[in-house]
């Protein structure tokens, strides 16, 4: 009886962990474009489900030198993304995720209401662990490998047809994406480091808003991110984390000839407050702000998230 109540609770916080851990990557779907984030499952779990939305608001843009403006008195962007995701074990080491986020728009212009809702691009992406946090080594870390592929399926700005763009909630490219994950147990601490390539898929154009132009070869920039996150459990059920991320977007090529001024950056910082009923379970409410980086928001709008995501995974 005693070992089985002990198991529980390591298992309950070692999920609780992982949901801070995916209920983060959640939050910061944002900057790989229209598709949503897959999730992690811990340990033991053979299917999660989870669900996540998220408000986004834009206060302002800064160009290419890092000059900054604001939205005007009555104009306001913003969006609201409900994320449906999920994720299955195929093996001890092996697990396939999915995600498809579901993105309502609204743009205020000149007090004038413009909104629209439209289905994002989906992601599917498999995970191998190549080695688990091993409790009494303490230089041994949970190390992941993953790679995963997003669908052009959500409106553009290749064929959006709203004036003021407000159904755009793609890229109308095709994304594969590589990457790789470090986290480490120290209780009540974990630490986590994740890397991220996406590269987009090169694209003809042969229209702009559903209009016609002159066919050509558009290579979007590849993407990098690079976050880094402190967790802290501050009891079994409740949990909380700090982190900070890195997002790059490499020059983009049109015709094979660089588009000068399509580089762009942004570093931001996170936090998440996270609640596990039980081992199956979990929520968290995450935060994503620019603070304190605004002179890296070259090519970016300043925006800041906040989600809710909902987790529940089977043993």
């Amino acid at each position: 009886m005693l070992l089985k109540l002990l198991s529980k609770k390591y298992v309950l916080i070692f999920t609780f962990f992982s949901l801070i851990w995916s209920g983060w990557l959640l939050a910061s779907s944002c900057h790989g474009g229209g598709g949503g984030e897959t999730l992690v499952l811990p340990s033991g779990q053979r299917y999660q489900f989870g669900f996540s939305t998220s408000y986004r608001f834009i206060q302002g843009s800064f160009d290419s030198y890092g000059g900054y403006t604001s939205q005007s008195k009555n104009s306001s962007i913003s969006s609201t993304t409900t994320s449906w995701s999920g994720g299955v074990r195929l093996s001890e080491s092996w697990q396939l995720s999915w995600a498809l986020p579901l993105t309502y728009n609204k743009y205020v212009y000149s007090g004038k209401d413009h909104s629209r809702a439209s289905f994002g691009d989906p992601v599917f992406e498999t995970r191998y662990t190549f080695l688990e946090d091993v409790r009494f080594l303490w230089y041994q870390p949970e190390l992941s490998f993953y790679g995963g592929i997003r669908l052009p399926f959500g409106t553009s700005t290749y064929n959006s047809s709203d004036p003021y763009g407000a159904d755009v909630v793609g890229e109308g490219l095709s994304f594969v994406h590589s990457g790789m994950s470090a986290a480490k147990l120290f209780r009540p601490f974990k630490l986590t480091v994740n890397w991220i390539f996406y590269y987009p898929l090169e694209k003809e154009v042969d229209q702009i808003r559903n209009r016609s132009v002159a066919p050509y070869d558009f290579k979007s920039g590849n993407r990098i991110v690079l976050n880094g996150v402190a967790n802290y459990l501050i009891s079994n059920h409740w949990a909380t984390a700090l982190g900070i991320k890195g997002f790059w977007i490499l020059k983009s090529k049109k015709d094979q000839n660089v588009v000068e001024g399509s580089s762009a950056r942004l570093f931001s910082m996170t936090a998440s407050l996270g609640y596990a009923y039980d081992v199956s379970w979990g929520m968290a409410l995450n935060y994503e702000t620019p603070f304190p980086f605004y002179k890296y928001g070259v090519n970016q709008p300043n925006s800041h998230t906040l989600s809710l995501s909902v987790n529940y995974g089977i043993f």
